[in-house]
C-alpha cells in the first residue's frame, strides 16, 4: 500500500490519500480531525454565547442574499447587473466536463473573465463544483450525460481538479475570496446524478472526500458545502428522500468532509391559488434538515439554501406579483435559524425557455421581481441634513452683545425674544 499526502505550508499534511492498487482510500489527519473538534466546542460554546448576548441589536446576522447563475461569456454586463440589483455574492458552476475536457489540460479562460468581473465589483462567487468528463467516466454507469459520478480510478483527478479550482480563485484579497466550494447540484435525484441506478450515497460520499481533501490542500480555511439537495419527502426510482441520504452520509462518516449543508427550497406554487402553503413547505424544509443535523449531534453546521425561486408566470395569484410572492418567500426563509445565505435562481431567463425563471431577459433587461429584489437590497440613500447657517444682519441692523445674551447664541436684537 502506498500513501500520498497532501499538503499545506501552514497547517502541514491535511488527508492522507492511501492506495491499495485499486480504490483510494481517504483518511483523516490534522486540520481535519481539527475541524471535528471545533464543531464539538462550536456545540457547547455557542449557545452559551447566545444566551450571553440575547439583549444585543442585531446580535444574529441576517442570512446573506445571492444570485445562482452562470458563468456567461458578456461577463461584464452580467457582472455589472448583479451589481446593480445589490447582491454581494453569486453562485457559479465551474463545470469539470469544461475546464478538463482532455485530460490533463485546464482551460479556465471562460472562467477568469467572469470571475474577474465579479472581483471588481466587490462580489464574492460560491464555487459549485460537478459534471464529469467523457473521459473520466465508466463505461458500466451507463452515463446519459455529463451530470454523472466519475469512476473509481478518476477520483484523484477529481481531486486534482478541485485543488486547481479553488487555488486560482480562492487566494485572491480577503474581501473578495469565495465563500465557499459546494459539491455537485442535487446529487440525490436522477436529473443531476444520471449514472444507472439512479443516486448512491457511498459514490457521493466518496466524491465528497476526494474534493474536500483537494479544496483543503489548496485553502484549508475555505468551507466545504455538501451540494444543495432535493427536499424531496419520497424515494422513488428517480430520487432519494433528503432525510435519507443525509443520514446515510452521517451514518457513512462523512460528517469530517463538509462544514455547510446545502439545501434547494423552491415552494414551486400554482398559478391562481394563494402561494402561502407553498412558502411554508419551502421554510418547512429548512426545518426538516435541520433534525436531522441535530440528530447526529452536529449543531454547529449552518445552513445554505444555494437554490430557490419563483418562476413566472407574472400574477401567481389573483392580485398577487411575482415579486411580492420572492419577497415572501426571502423572509420567511431568512427567518429560519442558521441559514447563513440564500441564493435566488436566476439573474439571467434563457431564450424562449418557460418556466421563466430569470429576473432579467436575454439582453439583461428587467423582469418582474427584478425591482423588488433590487428595492430589498439596495439600501435607499439616507436624506442629507440641511446645515443651518447663521443669519446674516442686515444692513443697519444692531446685533445683541454677548453681555446681553449670556450663553445664547448671538442674534440681531431685533429678533430677541423678550425676557
Amino acid at each position: 500500500m502506498s500513501r500520498a499526502y497532501v499538503r499545506d505550508r501552514a497547517t502541514g499534511p491535511a488527508v492522507v490519500v492511501e492506495r491499495d492498487g485499486s480504490l483510494p482510500t481517504v483518511t483523516a489527519s490534522g486540520p481535519v480531525r481539527h475541524r471535528r473538534s471545533l464543531r464539538r466546542l462550536t456545540r457547547v460554546v455557542a449557545p452559551v454565547l447566545a444566551a450571553a448576548c440575547w439583549w444585543a441589536p442585531g446580535a444574529a446576522a441576517a442570512p446573506e442574499i445571492g444570485l445562482s447563475d452562470g458563468p456567461f461569456r458578456d461577463a461584464e454586463p452580467v457582472a455589472a447587473t448583479a451589481a446593480d440589483l445589490g447582491v454581494t455574492t453569486m453562485r457559479v458552476l465551474v463545470d469539470w466536463s469544461t475546464v478538463e475536457s482532455r485530460q490533463g489540460s485546464f482551460d479556465f479562460s471562460v472562467y477568469d473573465r467572469f470571475f474577474a468581473a465579479l472581483e471588481a465589483r466587490r462580489i464574492r462567487p460560491l464555487l459549485l463544483v460537478e459534471n464529469t468528463p467523457s473521459w473520466a467516466q465508466d463505461p458500466w454507469d451507463g452515463c446519459l450525460d455529463r451530470r454523472c459520478p466519475p469512476a473509481h480510478r478518476h477520483l484523484d483527478a477529481w481531486r486534482r481538479f478541485v485543488e486547481a479550482v479553488v487555488r486560482r480563485y480562492g487566494t485572491g484579497a480577503r474581501d473578495v475570496r469565495p465563500t465557499g466550494v459546494e459539491v455537485w447540484n442535487e446529487p440525490n435525484i436522477t436529473t443531476n446524478w444520471t449514472a444507472l441506478g439512479g443516486p448512491n450515497v457511498e459514490r457521493y460520499a466518496r466524491i465528497l472526500e476526494f474534493a474536500a481533501a483537494g479544496s483543503r490542500a489548496a485553502l484549508p480555511a475555505l468551507p466545504v458545502v455538501l451540494g444543495g439537495l432535493s427536499p424531496r419527502a419520497h424515494t422513488t426510482h428517480d430520487g432519494i428522500t433528503m432525510e435519507r441520504y443525509v443520514d446515510d452520509l452521517y451514518g457513512l462518516g462523512a460528517a469530517g468532509w463538509f462544514d455547510a449543508l446545502g439545501l434547494h427550497a423552491y415552494p414551486h406554487p400554482e398559478p391562481g391559488v394563494d402561494p402561502g402553503p407553498s412558502i411554508a413547505r419551502a421554510r418547512a424544509a429548512v426545518g426538516r434538515l435541520r433534525a436531522v443535523r441535530d440528530r447526529h449531534r452536529d449543531e454547529g453546521v449552518p445552513i445554505h439554501i444555494t437554490e430557490t425561486g419563483i418562476a413566472d408566470p407574472e400574477e401567481v395569484a389573483p392580485g398577487v406579483a411575482r415579486g411580492e410572492v420572492l419577497g415572501r418567500l426571502l423572509d420567511a426563509l431568512a427567518a429560519e435559524p442558521d441559514v447563513r445565505s440564500i441564493y435566488v435562481f436566476r439573474l439571467r431567463n434563457p431564450s424562449g425557455r418557460l418556466p421563466g425563471w430569470g429576473l432579467t431577459n436575454p439582453d439583461l433587461s428587467p423582469r418582474s421581481g427584478y425591482a423588488e429584489l433590487r428595492a430589498r437590497l439596495t439600501p435607499a440613500p439616507a436624506a442629507r441634513k440641511k446645515r443651518k447657517t447663521q443669519r446674516r444682519p442686515k444692513p443697519g441692523e444692531r446685533w445683541a452683545s454677548k453681555e446681553t445674551t449670556g450663553n445664547r447664541r448671538h442674534v440681531p436684537a431685533s429678533l430677541r425674544r423678550a425676557g
